[in-house]
C-alpha cells in the first residue's frame, strides 16, 4: 500500500503539535502550512524535523529521506529551461527535434 508522503508528514506534524514537550511549534506550523498548500519544503526544514520522524516510522534517516524526496525542494529532479539557442542560430524547431 502506498502512503503519500505528503499526508502522512501532515499527519505526523499534526500529532507533534499535540505534545507539550516540542519547543519548536511555530516551525512545525510553518511547514505544515507550506505542505497542506501543496508547495515543497526545504531539506533544512526537513533536517529539523527528521529526528521526531525517525521515533515515529522505524526507518533509518536515509530511508525516510528517500520516502519523503517527493515533497523536499532540493530532491526535485532538475529540468533544463528551454533555451532560444535554436531561434539565436536560426535552425529551425524541426531542425533541433531531429524531426523530418
Amino acid at each position: 500500500m502506498f502512503v503519500d508522503p505528503r499526508t502522512q508528514l501532515i499527519d505526523l506534524i499534526n500529532s507533534y503539535l499535540y505534545s507539550k514537550t516540542i519547543h519548536m511549534k511555530s516551525a512545525m506550523v510553518n511547514i505544515k502550512n507550506k505542505l497542506e498548500k501543496g508547495e515543497l519544503i526545504s531539506l533544512k526544514q526537513y533536517e529539523s524535523i527528521v529526528k521526531w520522524i525517525e521515533r515515529d516510522i522505524k526507518l533509518n534517516r536515509e530511508q525516510l529521506l528517500n520516502h519523503f524526496s517527493p515533497v523536499i525542494s532540493e530532491l526535485q529532479p532538475y529540468e533544463e529551461p528551454p533555451s532560444l539557442e535554436p531561434f539565436m542560430t536560426g535552425e529551425s524547431i524541426y531542425e533541433c527535434n531531429n524531426q523530418p
